[in-house]
């Protein structure tokens, strides 16, 4: 997971006008939800679902828009269309909240484009996993840190929730992520001294899906690489040292490289990041991550 520069979104012609006529239609439905009967409200609360779904052209036709940001990565899992096909996240669900039942779903937020996040289709949908033996992927997931303090309507004030759940347009949310040389993402401070930084990591890991095996060796490729790449710059560095021209031109292609694991376009590169700062003794690994 990357900071994703959300002021950059830029809006096709037309497409706020349309949001508000969109909003607007779902905002008369919701409003005949208070004072009515259990079984109008059902009605009601159906025909809200219906309207928000049956529009679901005005958040696809951001997507491209959504994955320039990135670089076409997942915003998620740094992943680009090589596991599933992409897709327009609703950050704060827009039908229902899986923690809490009684919620009618984010429905105010369903044409509101900074609710929206660039995510694949194992991030995003609820996947089985054997492995652990639990549904994976985000859904309709969005934990707090207080339940209280949930917003049910669309005149709170969002601010007041704290979402569990690391998301990429808050800048520090990346960094509470760490990555391990056999693939795995886990959180980055431990939970006996940072136990809110964790508990947020450790439950964006499974609600995101973040160890799918697939990402996970696909990280682990990434991280041979690299071991292979720091190998011969050692070996370049020395002969380059030892007078060795052709040594000195090899190692700068290495540390050319090396940063190109980090870039921002470069598919899993905070993972990259984290595996190359497991080599930090080495000098010139620092220089060149310095450099980035």
């Amino acid at each position: 997971m990357r900071s994703i520069p959300f002021d950059k979104l830029r809006l096709p012609e037309g497409w706020a006008t349309k949001a508000k006529k969109a909003l607007d239609d779902v905002a008369k439905i919701a409003a005949r939800l208070p004072g009515s009967s259990e079984e109008e409200s059902d009605k009601i609360l159906k025909e809200l679902r219906a309207e928000i779904n049956k529009r679901s052209e005005i958040w696809a036709s951001l997507k491209d828009a959504l994955g320039e940001l990135s670089f076409r990565k997942c915003w998620y899992c740094e992943s680009m269309e090589n596991r599933s096909d992409m897709a327009v996240d609703h950050f704060r669900p827009k039908n229902k909240v899986m923690e809490c039942t009684a919620h009618l779903g984010y429905w105010w937020l369903a044409f509101d484009h900074s609710n929206y996040r660039f995510a694949c289709g194992y991030c995003n949908s609820p996947h089985e996993n054997d492995d652990q033996e639990k549904t994976l992927g985000k859904g309709t997931h969005f934990p707090l840190i207080e339940e209280a303090r949930r917003i049910h309507g669309s005149g709170g004030d969002l601010t007041d929730e704290q979402p569990t759940l690391l998301d990429p347009t808050v800048p520090m949310d990346p960094s509470l992520l760490w990555f391990t040389d056999d693939g795995r993402a886990v959180p980055r401070y431990r939970l006996d001294n940072s136990p809110l930084f964790y508990s947020r990591a450790s439950v964006s890991v499974d609600v995101y899906n973040l160890n799918d095996f697939r990402i996970k060796e696909a990280r682990v490729v990434v991280a041979i690489e690299i071991k292979r790449q720091v190998e011969l710059g050692d070996r370049y560095l020395d002969e380059a040292m030892g007078g060795s021209p052709a040594a000195l031109d090899l190692y700068k292609e290495i540390c050319r490289r090396i940063l190109t694991f980090i870039a921002p376009q470069a598919e899993f590169s905070s993972a990259a990041r984290a595996i190359l700062s497991g080599y930090r003794d080495k000098e010139w690994v620092a220089d060149t991550l310095r450099t980035a």
